[in-house]
């Protein structure tokens, strides 16, 4: 990778107008090297992710899908599958996903996460599912085009694209009561401040981050927005946020030679409310 982690992180944002562009079969190896790397999840689920190719729309009406509005211009799409094994494979899949929309970043390439309402029947014919496997989510994958679509702009707009949450409404110390301030080590402070430019369902950013005391430990849970567990019956959208997040985290951490390991036993001495759901804790090595 010829760019840093955190310029990746940076440099990403949802693509919907595509520039109508064929891939060289070199372009395409890169793309599916990256898509069959051996990424580790922390929970250990496996998920697989295929390149697959469609004809260019005519007379550039787009690709619809759901509520996510239209994909211009886009030839190639990366099918996100997940199985269905243990409770924490939409986390997995949250991680190994952006793990990968973010190496695809450093080939200057453009990318959009979709796993709402999609309409994924059109996509799912191009593969084939075992028994416990679901489509978790797609993406186009493509040369973001010069000028976005008026829709494009539009979507941008009122899902606040360009808009994140400030600090102190997902990042708490010892409680959530208590907005955590800027630390004396500057590593955690970029490595938070990566987490909350990670990308989420409807910008909604689900995660809600506690630092425990003294102690460089942070414990992840899950603050649900009203609505996102009916949009889909076989996944869950805001877990898998918390997967983006928790590899935003360790991605940074990893890079800024920070080093820690995923706990998954919830800690006894964090003050928190009825509305926040445990899902895992990085404890600093």
């Amino acid at each position: 990778m010829s760019k840093s982690i955190i310029d990746r992180i940076k440099k990403r944002k949802s693509v919907r107008t595509f520039k109508k562009v064929i891939f060289e079969e070199s372009e395409k190896e890169k793309v599916n090297l990256l898509l069959n790397q051996n990424i580790k999840s922390p929970f250990g689920n496996i998920s697989r992710f295929v390149l697959i190719e469609k004809e260019f729309e005519e007379k550039d009406k787009g690709i619809k899908l759901g509520t996510y509005g239209i994909i211009k211009g886009a030839k190639y799409f990366i099918i996100g599958i997940l199985e269905k094994k243990n409770k924490y494979y939409n986390e997995d899949f949250g991680y190994a996903m952006e793990k990968i929309i973010l190496d695809i970043t450093d080939l200057d390439l453009g990318t959009c996460w979709i796993g709402g309402l999609a309409k994924f029947l059109q996509f799912s014919k191009s593969i084939k599912l075992s028994e416990n496997e679901v489509i978790g989510a797609i993406s186009p994958v493509g040369y973001s085009a010069e000028k976005m679509s008026i829709t494009e702009k539009l979507l941008r707009f009122s899902a606040g694209s360009a808009k994140r949450k400030p600090s102190n409404e997902i990042f708490f110390h010892n409680s959530i009561k208590s907005p955590l301030e800027k630390l004396p080590d500057e590593n955690f402070n970029i490595i938070l401040e990566m987490v909350r430019l990670a990308p989420s369902a409807s910008n909604k950013q689900p995660w809600r981050i506690i630092k425990e005391n003294e102690k460089n430990n942070f414990h992840f849970y899950l603050k649900r927005n009203s609505g996102y567990q009916k949009m889909r019956e076989d996944i869950d959208l805001q877990k898998i946020d918390m997967g983006i997040a928790m590899c935003h985290f360790e991605l940074t951490a990893n890079e800024l030679g920070v080093k820690g390991e995923w706990l998954f036993k919830q800690p006894e001495n964090i003050d928190i409310d009825n509305e926040l759901e445990y899902i895992a804790s990085w404890i600093s090595n």
